[in-house]
């Protein structure tokens, strides 16, 4: 994952292509990356010897080959998604920027499911098959939803981990495990169980 600010901006990188985001002059403004426009810029080979293997992020002076646009910010955890990728006809590269707006949209406040429309071709419906979120496809409408977190999965094994360093402090390991499971575990629990409700109240789930 190629993620970084720079001069304002989100950059993404995919082989040939840098993936900007529109400038942010404040974080008051950061509601600007769901309404305006992100350019995806070709990336400028280097001149001299080791021009084939090499490229650079300079791209002021390039012009954008193609762009896309979030419809506003989220309504009901849900934004919606245009693109004009016609220029694009790597489907790898189209995969991964594919895959790094999703990835940037799920991490954002309250954001839980992209909608965008794609063209009934093979190329497409790679796309589609190569993203692993929980997915649907209606007629050319395709709706990706984020994933739910494994906190407690993930506090379980630090459960364990410390458990075992306790264990061994204090000479009894059943004990120890036994500790790191239940103050862990619950975490965990607890952790993913905010996360649901709250996903759920944004959704209208409840």
């Amino acid at each position: 994952m190629k993620e970084k600010i720079k001069e304002n901006r989100v950059i993404f990188k995919t082989k040939n292509y840098l993936i900007k985001s529109p400038e942010i002059t404040s974080t008051a403004d950061s509601g600007s990356l769901f309404t305006l426009p992100w350019n995806i810029y070709p990336l400028k080979k280097k001149a001299g010897k080791n021009a084939t293997d090499s490229t650079t992020e300079n791209s002021n002076d390039t012009q954008a080959i193609a762009s896309f646009n979030f419809e506003g910010n989220q309504d009901c955890g849900l934004v919606k998604l245009t693109f004009n990728f016609n220029e694009i006809s790597d489907t790898g590269e189209l995969e991964l920027i594919f895959y790094y707006i999703c990835h940037w949209a799920f991490s954002q406040k309250d954001v839980y499911s992209l909608q965008t429309k794609f063209p009934k071709n093979k190329q497409y419906q790679q796309v589609f098959d190569y993203l692993s979120y929980k997915k649907e496809n209606i007629d050319g409408t395709v709706t990706f939803r984020a994933d739910y977190p494994i906190n407690t999965i993930i506090f379980l094994f630090i459960g364990m981990v410390m458990g075992l360093v306790f264990g061994i402090m204090f000479s009894n390991i059943k004990a120890g495990l036994a500790f790191g499971f239940v103050i862990f575990g619950s975490i965990g629990i607890v952790k993913d169980s905010n996360y649901k409700r709250t996903r759920n109240f944004i959704e209208k789930r409840d």
